[in-house]
């Protein structure tokens, strides 16, 4: 419940939701109040808008503001400030939103107008993120100095889509700042980008010059719009090039303004072309007035690394339960107040745990014996020394039911081995059925066999079907003897995205998160579903964020490969391909990557060398392995019509088992081979196939360069809508209000996904 606090700082020392730390005001406006807040979910600081309760009792107001969080959330880019959430708790509606330091484009022109370079380059930045707006449907309809970020980390940051709209919507349509408003807005006229080319225009005016185009009465500045030909007092002072590109912007009538913000964009820069995709953006959380304890990533040799990881796990978990701590985990980063954790192994002395705070130069260090229980009770007394160092609270009660060490030890070590290859990973399910059957009740144990049996489910070879159904009974059971654990949700999380329902998916690794923050896998599974979905910049950023966390993860370098890849950055591909490739993957993992963006890329020889590299070595996992040789054969011998009857046999018998997504992504690979092939009809086949079971990998079917004739067929646009909205659903599962969390129909029954 909120507490009560004074009048001068509104909510400041207050927590909303039990996830919203208000930290401070930033000000004051007539739809409510701005915070600073720690998102303890996020782990970040946010900007939270607080409604005024007189403006929520108005008719519609909350809806509208449910509408404007959706709308945001389909923009994801670098110049747009990232919306996250409505939600409703404590008597109070909120929004939140990225925070973005630096002043507005409004206070930079009370000094005066800008130098023509650093105007445009302001434009430029304005229509990239107008042109990301306008790609997914939203036109902003209230683009104004006011609305426009000059960020300290030197980005230019679109923000307020409060009367943003779709751009078929015809509610509301007059809303809108009078003086940047386009002449058909002021009339009612329903939205297009337009408006939003008209009003840059005008804010490319004022930066030029100074001043605004438009002053006066309501009356007297729509008045000025509606005249044939609008020529600011200004405008003729401007330079002759700039001053066309700006007048033609500003056209009353809007056939006459440039044919989009793309369009304006090459005329202020012809030489720069527009980028095509993102790149990471991490949010980096500042520091909140909380001690932070950032504990490192581990390190042991080999023959050491269960014991150590475990040992690792065991420590974060008895820090992330203590109260007044904030607890991160990656790279050395600078901290204001808190301290440095390292967990090491060696063969001579044991384990060690490294403790230094900030602000001294020694050490404390913990050495502890190479057994499970000594490590155990290592992790209780570290965590213990570390929390009266930093500072922190006690330690909120323990859910764990305790297991014995012999079932501990298969745990941590069937953990260390799902790591790395093939081979480790058949070894490590054998290590998690032991851990079960000495421990049939716990239900971490019971999690991590499920997503060892959802992973086998995807990638035997010949495919199990038993698999699914028993990874479904066991996180089902884990999720509801256990529901505030972290792994049971990321378990269900992985079993509805393999029976085809991204959505609930979406909601149950958010849950994940929620549940243990330090955890880097429900991060790596939502930055995949980001990243499939087309939201790149949230996906790149988030996947950054995992490497950070944990820089010896293989499996998001491959997906950031597979990102750059349909993005056509091929020198990023390339090195992440070389990072990966340097790690734990198994042969056939690196062999399939390389084979299919070789296709993407065109790569014959490529396709012929892991052809003759999986034919000398027929024991070697491999994925759908008749079905990946049929296509090789039939790219080489540019054989598709002689073979395409045996790969479509292939997908059709294989239609009942490995689960959805398996079938999904089967018919994602034939149907990339037929329509680089000219057989459009196998391809919109292959397509449909996929669709039915689930399909929401937005990017591959917008990019893949394969795709490229089926994008201008009459039969694409109804299965990409499909797929899109699907991609849009799972947005906003990840950041939608406090009512979408992981319940019993997320869990026990398939969404139906229009």
């Amino acid at each position: 419940m909120a507490q009560p606090v004074s009048t001068d700082v509104g909510l400041v020392g207050a927590t909303l939701a039990g996830r919203y730390e208000i930290l401070e005001l930033l000000g004051r406006g007539g739809m409510g109040e701005v915070y600073r807040a720690f998102d303890r979910e996020l782990d970040e600081v946010v900007a939270l808008k607080v409604v005024h309760a007189a403006v929520v009792r108005l008719p519609g107001v909350v809806e509208r503001f449910r509408a404007e969080v959706k709308l945001a959330r389909r923009v994801t880019h670098k110049n747009v400030a990232r919306t996250f959430e409505l939600g409703n708790a404590d008597g109070q509606v909120f929004l939140t939103m990225e925070l973005v330091s630096g002043p507005s484009l409004a206070t930079r022109l009370e000094r005066g107008p800008l130098p023509a370079s650093d105007a445009i380059a302001i434009a430029i930045e304005l229509c990239d993120a107008l042109a990301a707006a306008h790609a997914v449907g939203v036109v902003h309809r209230d683009l104004k100095p006011d609305n426009v970020l000059l960020a300290d980390d030197g980005r230019v940051v679109l923000t307020d889509f409060g009367v943003a709209s779709l751009a078929a919507s015809t509610e509301d349509t007059a809303s809108g700042t009078p003086r940047y408003m386009a002449p058909e807005q002021a009339r009612g006229d329903a939205p297009t980008p337009q408006v939003d080319v008209y009003a840059l225009g005008l804010v490319l005016y004022e930066m030029l010059t100074g001043v605004p185009a438009f002053v006066g009465g309501l009356g007297t500045v729509l008045d000025a719009k509606q005249a044939d030909v609008v020529r600011p007092a200004k405008l003729d002072e401007l330079e002759p090039a700039l001053a066309a590109i700006v007048a033609r912007a500003i056209a009353t009538d809007p056939a006459q303004r440039w044919a989009g913000v793309l369009a304006l964009r090459a005329a202020l820069a012809p030489d720069q072309p527009a980028p095509r995709g993102s790149t990471p953006r991490r949010a980096g959380a500042p520091a909140v007035g909380l001690p932070t304890v950032q504990v490192l990533p581990a390190q042991a040799p080999p023959e050491l690394a269960a014991l150590v990881l475990g040992l690792h796990d065991e420590l974060l978990r008895r820090l992330a339960r203590r109260s007044h701590l904030r607890l991160i985990r990656g790279r050395t980063r600078d901290l204001a107040d808190g301290a440095w954790v390292s967990v090491d192994g060696d063969p001579a002395r044991g384990a060690v745990v490294s403790v230094r705070l900030t602000g001294r130069s020694d050490r404390l260090e913990l050495t502890i014996g190479l057994e499970v229980e000594a490590l155990v009770a290592g992790a209780e007394l570290a965590s213990r020394v570390i929390a009266a160092a930093v500072g922190a609270g006690p330690e909120r009660r323990a859910d764990d039911v305790p297991i014995s060490t012999a079932a501990r030890a298969h745990l941590w070590r069937a953990i260390e081995r799902s790591r790395h290859d093939e081979s480790d990973r058949l070894a490590a399910h054998d290590d998690f059925q032991a851990a079960a059957r000495l421990a049939p009740d716990d239900t971490r144990i019971m999690a991590h066999l499920a997503m060892c049996e959802v992973r086998g489910a995807f990638f035997s070879e010949p495919p199990d079907p038993a698999q699914l159904t028993r990874a479904t009974a066991l996180a089902t059971r884990a999720v509801t003897i256990a529901p505030h654990l972290a792994e049971a949700h990321l378990a269900h999380g992985r079993v509805r995205l393999h029976h085809g329902d991204a959505t609930a998916a979406a909601v149950h690794f958010r849950t994940a998160i929620a549940c243990a923050p330090y955890l880097t896998d429900p991060h790596e599974w939502l930055g995949r579903m980001l990243l499939e979905s087309g939201f790149l910049d949230e996906g790149l950023a988030r996947m950054t964020d995992v490497l950070e966390m944990d820089p010896d993860l293989e499996l998001p370098r491959w997906d950031l490969a597979r990102a750059y890849a349909l993005e056509g950055r091929w020198d990023d591909h390339d090195q992440m391909i070389y990072e990966a490739s340097g790690r734990s993957s198994g042969t056939s993992t690196r062999l399939a990557m390389a084979l299919r963006t070789a296709g993407w890329r065109g790569d014959r020889s490529t396709i012929a060398r892991i052809r003759d590299i999986t034919a000398r070595v027929p024991e070697m996992p491999l994925f759908e392995r008749s079905l990946i040789f049929a296509v090789c054969d039939a790219v080489l011998a540019d054989r598709w019509s002689a073979v395409r009857d045996q790969i479509v046999g292939v997908v059709t018998m294989a239609s009942d088992v490995g689960g959805s997504r398996r079938r999904a992504f089967v018919g994602q690979i034939v149907c990339e081979v037929a329509a680089g092939s000219g057989d459009l009809d196998t391809a919109f086949a292959m397509l449909a196939l996929a669709v039915q079971h689930g399909l929401f990998d937005r990017h591959w079917l917008e990019r893949c360069p394969l795709l490229d004739a089926l994008r201008a067929d009459p039969r694409y646009p109804p299965l990409h809508a499909k797929v899109a909205g699907r991609a849009h659903a799972v947005l906003d599962a990840l950041y939608g209000d406090h009512a979408h969390r992981a319940t019993a129909d997320t869990m026990l029954v398939a969404s139906v996904i229009p």
